[in-house]
């Protein structure tokens, strides 16, 4: 068992907070924040000025967790602002009935002349993924996000119903407690990375719908560097690192699995079995660990776990969310549960942030992103494709993709 050493964990209550303090250097009157004054320049304009350049301060702008709030709203709801949302769309906030609905109405005065077309839209939560398919096909709903992949058939199977494929905007991954022996030596998390078929994974998992991973930053990410190959899939070169770093019999190691479905992730429990199955291979015990939810992310943020599956999603369409969140030492706090740390790596990354030229900015990214593959502090697994299921009625809904490298 990994010895907890990390002192700090982090709660979703102050994610936004943080994220706002990561992305922007710091909060107002802080030396680094990077936002001078802000000033209304007509109705329809607002000016930001920076005390030094952001490359990804577009990116970020464009972030759910940034958008501009009505001052009206804000002064009569105050802190209960988020769930009583005023904006310019194309719907009304109407009712929301936690755990369970979320009701819009139409926009009678939406800026956009003939839309929207719809009189209102109701968000129903369904949290268990079978039971949203049971009630889309059942036709309780019209669209479902999360579709399982081993439930993708039988939509294409069903007449009136059709599959939706988002783009890969995510990374899936084993991540390693560097702090803690054995996966301090980069040996042995190579001889892990070589252990692992993604492939199979892929094929049994994913239902077919991911690509393999090679880095963290997905594919068609401005800075993703195409030339670093993937570890393959080398059992006896993974025997033969292993016994160089002085483990040719093998160890007992806790694999920290989740305990949910993501996107990222759809069946960690089968996931867990085969790299269990595969690392024995190599006399490793890899001893399947399970913990509720909230449990598990406070005691990885902490560096109780050895070895952990895990996954990231993008939000704002910058390598810089992926690279600099999960692998700089100075990241969003409690999102580097590797503990990962190179100087190098950092420098890069605090350049490469600070660099508004993007193809230097990508430069910089594919010059880091060669350190990070030969450390090795995490074993990239996948970018899944993520899927919904709707009714063929539906006509014109278009998946909204983040900006992405063209």
């Amino acid at each position: 068992m990994a010895d907890p050493s990390h002192d700090y964990a982090f709660t979703d209550e102050g994610y936004n907070y943080s994220v706002y303090g990561t992305q922007f250097g710091g909060f107002a009157g802080d030396e680094d924040h990077v936002i001078e004054e802000i000033n209304v320049l007509s109705d329809y304009e607002v000016e930001f000025v920076l005390n030094q350049p952001l490359g990804s301060f577009l990116q970020n702008m464009g972030m759910n967790y940034f958008a501009i709030t009505s001052p009206a709203a804000l002064e009569e709801y105050g802190s209960d602002i988020n769930e009583n949302p005023v904006g310019t769309g194309p719907f009304v906030f109407d009712n929301w009935t936690k755990n369970s609905t979320i009701e819009l109405s139409k926009n009678e005065d939406y800026w956009d002349e003939g839309l929207p077309k719809l009189d209102g839209v109701t968000f129903q939560v369904i949290g268990d993924n079978s039971s949203r398919l049971s009630t889309l096909l059942s036709g309780g709903i019209d669209l479902m996000d999360g579709l399982s992949p081993d439930d993708i058939e039988q939509v294409n199977n069903t007449e009136g119903y059709e599959v939706y494929e988002r783009v890969p905007n995510n990374i899936g991954y084993l991540g390693f407690n560097t702090d803690v022996e054995p996966f301090d030596d980069p040996l042995v998390r190579k001889a892990i990375n070589h252990a692992i078929n993604k492939e199979d994974l892929i094929t049994s998992v994913y239902g077919g719908q991911a690509t393999t991973a090679a880095n963290a930053v997905p594919v068609d990410y401005l800075g993703h560097n195409d030339a670093v190959e993937e570890y393959e899939y080398d059992l006896d070169l993974a025997k033969e690192l292993l016994a160089e770093a002085g483990y040719e019999d093998g160890f007992d190691f806790d694999l920290w699995t989740m305990p949910v479905a993501r996107p990222y992730m759809p069946n960690p429990a089968r996931a867990a079995e085969l790299i269990q199955a595969e690392l024995s291979e190599l006399n490793i015990n890899a001893n399947i660990v399970e913990k509720e939810w909230a449990v598990y992310l406070e005691e990885i943020e902490l560096g109780y776990q050895d070895m952990f599956m895990l996954g990231w999603s993008g939000v704002n369409g910058d390598p810089d969310y992926f690279l600099g969140s999960l692998l700089s030492t100075d990241g969003i706090p409690g999102s580097n549960q590797t503990f990962y740390s190179n100087p190098e790596v950092d420098a890069l990354l605090d350049e490469a942030s600070s660099t508004i030229d993007e193809d230097e900015r990508a430069a910089l990214y594919e010059e880091a992103q060669v350190l990070i593959h030969e450390d090795a502090p995490m074993v990239p697994l996948v970018h899944s494709i993520p899927v919904l299921a709707g009714a063929d009625t539906i006509s014109g809904y278009v998946l909204i993709h983040l900006r992405v490298r063209a």
